[in-house]
């Protein structure tokens, strides 16, 4: 069995083997104990990321549930604030569109004619306005002009003209 071996070469080469095999075993050697202390930060990271227990669990599903409850709450108070508020601003839009019908005329096409009136004070009231363009609308207005009109002539829009109006007259 020797002689069949020798022919194959095998133990020609068996000092490249057995030299790979002692490089390969030592560098296991050398890697055992970085491998074990991988191992172990593995094994301690797992014991630190402790699964949470059935009452951890039903304590964070309550707590969301009354949070849940809670932000509903304040919705559905949001959307009840929300509509008193459009009603509100619906009423006073219709008085104040009942108010402008009363004062509009056949020949006025739907807008608004002011009559020249003062504020209590009377004109001197007129320059203590600090915004220019409303002073312009109470000018023109008091010489008799529509809405529609002073709205063209200052090219301002129609309904900002008549708001300034009826804050006036307010």
């Amino acid at each position: 069995m020797m002689g069949s071996l020798a022919q194959l070469g095998f133990l020609a080469s068996a000092p490249m083997w057995l030299a790979a095999m002692l490089l390969v075993g030592g560098g296991v050697l050398l890697a055992w104990p970085m491998i074990r202390r991988r191992v172990a930060a593995r094994a301690a990271s797992a014991r630190e990321r402790r699964v949470p227990t059935i009452v951890e669990r039903v304590q964070v599903i309550e707590t969301t549930a009354r949070q849940r409850e809670e932000l509903e709450a304040l919705i559905a108070e949001a959307k009840e604030t929300i509509r008193l508020g459009c009603a509100q601003l619906d009423e006073r839009l219709d008085r104040l569109e009942r108010s402008s019908a009363a004062k509009t005329t056949p020949e006025s096409n739907g807008h608004i004619h002011v009559r020249a009136a003062y504020p209590a004070d009377g004109p001197a009231a007129l320059s203590d306005t600090s915004d220019p363009v409303m002073r312009e609308v109470y000018a023109l207005a008091d010489e008799g002009k529509s809405a529609m009109e002073i709205a063209t002539q200052l090219d301002e829009h129609a309904g900002k003209v008549e708001l300034m109006l009826a804050l006036r007259r307010v």
